[in-house]
């Protein structure tokens, strides 16, 4: 095989040193004369003998500033003015345009590379920003806590609410400048007098409440001491709400809203950031502290702000210290019981921290990518510009400024792939927004456009240069006389190495980020497969509230709800409808305690009050007994199967349906030992009611005709599109009490995916980022392999003229490739399996190191890499000896 003869080159180390305490304008000429001399040396007294000369001159060089000798410069080259730099700058960036514009076809590849890699990461850098780094819109965020109760059951410890003694006792601690205590259940209520009732989120705190968070109101004033006792109720209004429905009206202070009938001064509207990491609401009222002998209604978020210089270890030694004497003086309630205060933020970013990190990091690795593929792109395109290169550096233009221009290149082509990828990244941003999960603020936090800009145009310039700066090195290297008059013909061990690290590199990241989309996708469905022990499909669901004022008995409330279900199901396409007071997978789950009668136990449970045709509606067959009759002539109960089980535990012998009919007619109690009395007339299954992730929960169903929790959804089953009915729902209700508003309409189908929202999220980014990795890593091996032929054409036409099989010429010229792919696959597998730890809990019933999945990832890359071989493979096996020599 012929080869271009190649000079010698002096050791790279020596000519750093040799370089170290030389002049910027003396530098290239001096290290260029050098060069020269060890070329000559080389050739007439060996390497070996030139390599020992030139370490003895880089010392030379580094001993003696300006290396004064044989080789110092006469004549110094005069410092160039900051103008001179300036425009030698524009000239370096016209010259860049001018080159694009010449050369079409790839500049378009490499903007539409940098624009996928870089819009990915404008894209996740403006969602997870506002909650992994943005500042909280607290004053001295550092000093806010969130204080809650930590129970201790079998060795266990978890969090939880706390009750009004408890607070009476936390508020004794020193260590807290204020604490202030807010309602962890959000009340509708109906809002009246501007056009139709319209239903909003109310919530009552304390007086010190938006004080210890440190916010400022917008207009007027937030809630002070003494507004629960004023003569005249008070609230204020979220931002939201204000400009919603008053228009912004700077004037809305003073002015009177009624609120379930009830009339409410406003005295402030707070930002929309003020019940952060809280129970978020429309409307804020005051509360009086309730009585200090309450416990066990575990029903207050506390939050808290320490004292300067106050550590929260020390804080949580005193609230444990406090909680103690708690429970020697209340045992029965406070016994295994604590507290500790956490930081503010990271409860409130700790649940989707390790997504959010894991996605920035598949951000980054589609960028790793894309810039692996450009320097590529850029190394290619140096070697086709290497005479262009050396005659510049042969006619006086030093190595930096060559440099300086190729890398000006690459930016100028990330800066247009950069806002290209803006454009592209605004368009995801919204879709984005509404997939993150609801419990962060991302959806309400929005940066300012000069915020993403500037991080779009730094990442561009720092992507640019970091792309350009090797083939730019590589290209700014002076080759000697020779290297003007011939080209290079093959690429060498080094660059051949490197093109296989590369592509190895690229198929790597695009395995992991394959695998983990993959494990994440197939949790998702197998969540949506789950069976949740009900059937909502084509159901409406929407809130109604009744106003105790209005509504203050359970007469009254039963008459209403009995009236408007009998309306639904008479309107045409409705096959069932009912009533209840929360829909499955719709509520975070409220529980309560139930005790078989002649038993002491306490046993949890999920208490649904339904109307009659509730198990029709939602398709919950009745395992044994009966269902609710329109009306009940004594309290009754319907119990889960897991309920009835853990009131009456079975024998194990028993069969589970002799043990189901044997509980029909038994009596349980409500709340306590001594709490009112139900008689059980019916077994159903268990239904998923928080998540369908989460353990199917005992229920225990009771009719609405008795009072307890009354009803504040309806649902209607329909054989039509169930958003057809929805106008016809509210006129229903408007006949009815137009006071009433029907809020929140919204299909089953919407439910299910806000209850899926979060597994949504990462599955969509992850998606897009494992087909943006992998169509840049067919780009890539497409790209490697093209540029290979191109590059070996000569070399594969003297092959074939000499007597090589096509076939042999073929495999020379993919098989490092397919090495390097089969690497990278393996690598990225290892990768994988390592850092399964950290995605495991994104997975739902599979184990994060699947072999299936695994393997079909794998496989699926594999056929990938092949498509994107066959055209260079093809134009190999293609190659025309003739015409191959006689190109040169």
């Amino acid at each position: 095989m012929m080869r271009s003869p190649v000079s010698p080159r002096p050791p790279q180390l020596a000519a750093w040193l040799a370089a170290a305490r030389l002049r910027g304008d003396e530098r290239e000429f001096q290290l260029g004369d050098l060069e020269e001399e060890f070329a000559d040396r080389a050739a007439r007294d060996g390497v070996a003998a030139a390599r020992r000369w030139y370490w003895r001159h880089a010392f030379r060089n580094l001993l003696t500033r300006g290396g004064r000798g044989r080789f110092a410069r006469a004549t110094p080259v005069p410092h160039p003015s900051p103008g001179d730099l300036m425009r030698s700058i524009r000239q370096d960036f016209s010259f860049a345009f001018r080159l694009m514009r010449r050369a079409p076809v790839a500049t378009l590849a490499a903007i539409v590379t940098f624009a996928l890699g870089l819009g990915a990461n404008i894209a996740i850098f403006s969602v997870a920003w506002p909650v992994l780094f943005a500042p909280l819109p607290f004053a001295d965020e550092a000093r806010l806590t969130v204080v809650q109760l930590i129970f201790t059951r079998g060795g266990r410890s978890f969090p939880n609410n706390v009750s009004p003694g408890d607070y009476f006792d936390m508020r004794k601690a020193t260590s807290f400048e204020r604490m202030a205590s807010y309602n962890q259940f959000v009340s509708q209520v109906n809002l009246t007098g501007h056009g139709d009732a319209m239903q909003v989120r109310l919530n009552s705190v304390n007086d010190d409440f938006f004080t210890v968070l440190g916010v400022r109101p917008i207009v007027g004033r937030p809630l002070q001491s003494g507004d629960a006792e004023a003569p005249a109720p008070v609230a204020v209004l979220k931002e939201a709400t204000w400009r919603r429905v008053f228009g912004a009206d700077p004037a809305i202070v003073g002015r009177t809203i009624a609120l379930d009938g009830d009339g409410y001064q406003i005295v402030g509207v707070l930002p929309d950031s003020a019940g952060l990491g809280t129970r978020d609401a429309d409307v804020w009222i005051p509360r009086a502290q309730p009585p200090s002998n309450i416990r066990r209604a575990y029903f207050l978020g506390v939050v808290g702000r320490l004292k300067p210089g106050v550590t929260l270890d020390a804080a949580n030694q005193e609230l444990a210290a406090i909680m103690r004497g708690a429970a020697r003086e209340f045992p029965d309630s406070n016994r295994d019981v604590s507290a500790a205060a956490f930081s503010f933020r990271e409860q409130l970013t700790g649940p989707v921290r390790q997504t959010f990190l894991l996605l920035v990091g598949a951000a980054a690795c589609v960028l790793l990518i894309a810039a692996l593929n450009l320097a590529g792109l850029q190394v290619a395109r140096s070697l086709q510009r290497g005479r262009e290169m050396q005659i510049r550096l042969s006619l006086g233009a030093s190595r930096s400024r060559v440099v300086r221009l190729l890398v000006v290149e690459s930016v100028v082509l990330a800066l247009v792939g950069g806002f290209a990828g803006l454009w592209a990244a605004t368009a995801m941003i919204a879709s984005l927004r509404s997939l993150a999960p609801a419990l962060v603020w991302s959806t309400s936090s929005v940066l300012s456009s000069t915020t993403v800009l500037t991080f779009t145009a730094l990442l561009s310039v720092f992507s640019g240069v970091i792309v350009g700066a090797l083939p730019a090195w590589r290209a700014a290297r002076p080759r000697g006389s020779l290297a003007v008059q011939t080209r290079d013909v093959t690429l060498g061990r080094a660059g051949t190495r490197a093109r296989a690290s590369v592509v190895s590199l690229q198929v790597g990241v695009t395995v992991v980020l394959l695998i983990v989309a993959s494990l994440v996708s197939i949790s998702l469905l197998r969540v949506l497969r789950i069976n949740p022990g009900f059937d909502l499909s084509r159901s409406l669901v929407a809130n109604v509230s009744l106003p105790g004022g209005k509504y203050s008995s359970a007469a009254d409330r039963t008459r209403f709800f009995d009236t408007y279900v009998e309306r639904l199901a008479a309107i045409p396409g409705v096959e069932a409808a009912c009533a209840t007071n929360d829909i499955p997978l719709d509520n975070p789950g409220a529980n309560m305690t139930f005790v078989a009668d002649g038993s002491t136990a306490l046993v949890g449970s999920n208490p649904k009050t339904v109307t009659p045709g509730c198990f029709a509606t939602m398709q919950i067959p009745i395992l044994q007994g009966r269902g609710f009759s329109a009306r009940e002539l004594e309290p009754v109960a319907i119990v889960s199967a897991r309920m009835a089980a853990a009131l009456w535990p079975p024998a194990s012998e028993q069969a589970p349906d002799a043990h189901a009919a044997s509980v029909i007619g038994r009596k349980i109690h409500l709340g306590l030992p001594a709490g009112d009395l139900l008689t059980v007339v019916g077994v159903v299954p268990d239904i998923l009611n928080v998540s369908l992730e989460s353990r199917a929960e005992r229920q225990v169903w009771l009719p609405h005709s008795f009072g307890y929790f009354p009803p504040e959804r309806v649902m209607v089953r329909t054989s039509v599109p169930a958003e057809a009915v929805a106008p016809a729902m509210r006129s229903a209700l408007r006949e009815l009490d137009p006071s009433l508003a029907l809020a929140r309409v919204r299909t089953m189908d919407e439910v299910v995916a806000t209850a899926t929202a979060s597994r949504r999220f990462v599955l969509v980014l992850f998606a897009a980022f494992a087909l943006v990795a992998l169509v840049l890593s067919a780009v890539g091996i497409y790209g490697v392999l093209a540029h290979v032929v191109g590059q070996r054409s000569r070399e594969i036409g003297i092959r074939l003229a000499l007597g090589a099989r096509r076939g042999a010429v073929t495999r020379l010229i993919v098989g490092h490739m397919a090495i390097a792919i089969a690497a990278g696959a393996a690598a990225g597998v290892l990768v994988a399996r390592l850092m399964s730890t950290w995605f495991a809990s994104l997975l739902f019933r599979m184990s994060a190191t699947d072999a299936t999945v695994y393997a079909g990832v794998v496989g699926f890359v594999g056929l990938i890499a092949v498509v994107a071989a066959w055209a260079p493979t093809r134009r190999a096996a293609r190659v025309n000896p003739v015409s191959a020599l006689r190109a040169d």
